[in-house]
């Protein structure tokens, strides 16, 4: 029944087409916190529905393992993980022999799990820190009176914005995921 309801709200309502909404943000947060592995492409570039959980996935440090570029890949992809689980039997102490899963699929949901406390996506503390960068910034742009194109000021300054409108925040801090493979 569990795997039922996630997968009601976790499957697109067609083969590849979902929009991203506030609570699939969370859902896709949640379910990568679990460990569980989410197939994603992000078919319009400039869409913020098509971005939202490639960025999310590529936060986790595994991101090119469950990104793909097209329905075809997609599609392939998905056969290609589901294919790789394969089980065999594990000899406990106890004289018990449990099956235990091996495969692409397995190995990708252990590093998610194992790793998710060094991954950006769950840090918070680095997550508010480069908030607080990015509003610094906002609040320069605001003070020297840079943050509109084609003003005087703008014209005149040779700061970030005038590649761009947009704030971007570099993360200099480590990333130490480890891939156990």
């Amino acid at each position: 029944m569990h795997i039922l309801s996630l997968q009601s709200k976790c499957a697109p309502s067609s083969p590849i087409v979902r929009g991203a909404r506030d609570t699939d943000a969370h859902l896709v947060h949640s379910v990568l916190w679990t460990g569980t592995p989410i197939l994603t492409w992000p078919k319009h570039k400039h869409k913020m529905c098509s971005r939202v959980a490639a960025s999310m996935v590529n936060a986790t440090g595994f991101g090119d393992q469950m990104t793909v570029s097209s329905a075809e890949e997609y599609e392939d992809r998905a056969v290609q993980l589901a294919q790789s689980v394969q089980y065999v039997p594990h000899h406990e102490p106890s004289g018990a022999v449990l099956p235990r899963g091996q495969g692409e699929l397995v190995q990708l949901r252990r590093n998610i799990y194992l790793n998710r406390d060094r991954m950006p996506l769950f840090d918070t503390e680095r997550w508010t820190r480069n908030l607080e960068k990015g509003l610094l910034e906002a609040w320069r742009r605001w003070v020297e009176g840079t943050m509109y194109e084609l003003s005087d000021e703008w014209e005149a300054c040779e700061g970030d914005e005038k590649r761009s409108g947009c704030i971007w925040i570099r993360d200099d801090d480590p990333v130490e995921i480890t891939r156990m493979d």
